[in-house]
């Protein structure tokens, strides 16, 4: 079984992909998967998914979604088991495709560049859009979207800072751009934009580029940080501990 959250939420099985009930089969789905290896309580379900405003019969309608979930899912009371006063979703190492993503980001930051660039790309391709794109709305879910969107960030930041180190500039640069305008007050991936245009003979460009990332924190209220200030200085003076660097030669035997 594969549980996929990284996008709209899907599950499949080894015959294919699992259609599932109806939109609040989908949503007690999320929510149970948002906290997976959880015991939730029935009260907690009822509120993530009916809202405060949940109708009297929300806890009988409740028993008929987790009812419907179970056959939709196969395993029946073994893949969602009741626990106590709430209910448990038994989801085994490698099914959920948030976890696989956020083991392969931990392993990546401990890894050498060239290796952490790989590892970092194989995190990334599970991402397929929004976390939780189609109940996204779901009050109950947006500490674990941040959560997850904080973490895609970070994941290519990572990957993006490691193509800079292999002096990769040509293929950092083209998805910097992109990053930057995603993200245009994200302070690490504009110090990564400008330090790939340095090293690429673009110190011009890395300038102008610094000079827009004023423009757009003065637009908020907001100042470049001193290390950022400082980065700017070292391209500004052709600091040699800055200075452009050749991408790997490859040798052939």
């Amino acid at each position: 079984m594969e549980f996929r959250v990284l996008g709209t939420v899907e599950v499949a099985g080894a015959d294919g992909p699992r259609p599932l009930h109806g939109r609040k089969e989908l949503a007690v789905l999320a929510y149970l998967l948002a906290n997976a290896g959880r015991s939730v309580p029935a009260d907690e379900l009822v509120w993530a998914v009916w809202g405060e405003d949940a109708p009297p019969s929300a806890h009988k309608s409740l028993q008929v979604r987790l009812s419907r979930l179970r056959a939709d899912l196969g395993g029946g009371a073994a893949r969602i088991a009741r626990d106590g006063a709430g209910y448990r979703l038994a989801v085994e190492p490698g099914e959920l495709d948030a976890q696989r993503f956020e083991r392969l980001v931990g392993e990546a930051a401990a890894l050498a560049p060239a290796e952490a660039a790989e590892a970092y790309g194989r995190a990334l391709a599970l991402v397929r859009g929004r976390p939780y794109a189609d109940v996204a709305d779901l009050d109950a879910l947006q500490s674990e979207i941040r959560r997850l969107e904080e973490l895609r960030l970070a994941a290519v930041e990572g990957r993006l800072r490691a193509l800079v180190e292999l002096g990769r500039h040509g293929d950092a640069l083209p998805e910097l751009d992109r990053a930057v305008d995603a993200e245009p007050l994200h302070e690490g991936l504009a110090a990564l934009q400008l330090l790939a245009l340095y090293r690429a003979g673009r110190q011009a460009d890395a300038l102008a580029a610094y000079r827009a990332l004023v423009r757009r924190l003065d637009d908020v209220g907001l100042e470049p940080s001193a290390e950022l200030r400082e980065l700017e200085r070292r391209v500004l003076v052709q600091d040699p501990r800055r200075a452009p660097r050749r991408p790997p030669t490859s040798v052939s035997g």
